[in-house]
C-alpha cells in the first residue's frame, strides 16, 4: 500500500510517518500541500492519503474534493487538532479521522481499515484474460463444470476455474463458503436469519448447516474489520 502524508508541518510528517513505518508501511510519499498533491504525477500511484485540514492555499477540503472528483479510489485519513473542523470534512471517500498528536492506535486502526478496504479494488483474472475486482463480486455459485461470477450490476459471468479453487483464492479477500455450491463476498450480507444471508440487494442464499456456524464467526469478524455495527 502506498501513502500519502499531506501536511504542512515537517515535524508532523515526519512523526506520522515513522509511525507507519513501524507498522509495516515504508512505500510513502510526502507533500507539504494540498496544491504540491494535487500537481504531482505519482498521485495515481496512492491508495491512503492522511491529509491535514488546515494547510495554506488549497486546503484539506478542497483537496478531498479534488481526489473525489478525479481519483475515486484513493482513501482519505483526514488530521487534525481542532476537532471542529471535522464537521466540514465528510466525503464518500474519507475512512477516519485522526487528532493531532497522533495516537500509535488510532494510526494501526486506520492502516488495517485501509488495507481491509482495498482489498475490494483487488484485481482476479477469471479466464482468457478477462478480469473483474472483487469489490464487484456479490457471490460465485457452482453451475456445473464453471463458476458463475454474480456480479453488482446484476450481471453474471462464467469461468472455467471451480468453485473449490475460488473459495480458496478469495477468502482473503473477505468470501466465505456458505454452502458446497456458493461462495459469498461477506461485504454483501445484510444480516444472516438461522440458515439463510438476506444480502443488500434483498436476496436470500441458503446456508449449510454444517458451514452456518464458520459463517457466523467469520462475518463477526469481517465486522470489527469493516467497523460495521
Amino acid at each position: 500500500m502506498r501513502i500519502a502524508i499531506c501536511d504542512d508541518i515537517e515535524s508532523e510528517r515526519i512523526a506520522l510517518e515513522k509511525l507507519c513505518i513501524s507498522y509495516g508501511y515504508p512505500d510513502i510519499v510526502h507533500f507539504e500541500s494540498g496544491d504540491e498533491l494535487i500537481a504531482s504525477k505519482d498521485l495515481v500511484l496512492v491508495h491512503l492519503i492522511f491529509l491535514d485540514i488546515e494547510m495554506p492555499g488549497t486546503t484539506g477540503i478542497k483537496t478531498m474534493k479534488y481526489m473525489e472528483a478525479n481519483f475515486h479510489r484513493s482513501l482519505i485519513v483526514f488530521c487534525t487538532s481542532h476537532a471542529e473542523l471535522m464537521q466540514e470534512a465528510f466525503g464518500r471517500n474519507v475512512i477516519a479521522f485522526l487528532s493531532k498528536p497522533f495516537n500509535e492506535l488510532s494510526v494501526k486502526d486506520c492502516l488495517d481499515k485501509a488495507t481491509d478496504l482495498l482489498k475490494d479494488l483487488h484485481k482476479i483474472e477469471l479466464d482468457n484474460g478477462v478480469t473483474t475486482i472483487c469489490g464487484n463480486i456479490v457471490y460465485i455459485q457452482s453451475d456445473h463444470k464453471y463458476s458463475s461470477f454474480h456480479m453488482s450490476d446484476e450481471t453474471h459471468t462464467l469461468s472455467s476455474k471451480p468453485l473449490t479453487y475460488w473459495a480458496g483464492e478469495l477468502a482473503v479477500y473477505g468470501f466465505a463458503q456458505i454452502s458446497r455450491s456458493v461462495v459469498l463476498n461477506m461485504k454483501y450480507i445484510h444480516y444472516i436469519n438461522s440458515g439463510t444471508a438476506i444480502l443488500t440487494n434483498k436476496s436470500k442464499l441458503k446456508i449449510s448447516r454444517r458451514l452456518l456456524q464458520e459463517l457466523k464467526n467469520n462475518y463477526n469478524r469481517y465486522k470489527i474489520t469493516h467497523f460495521i455495527s
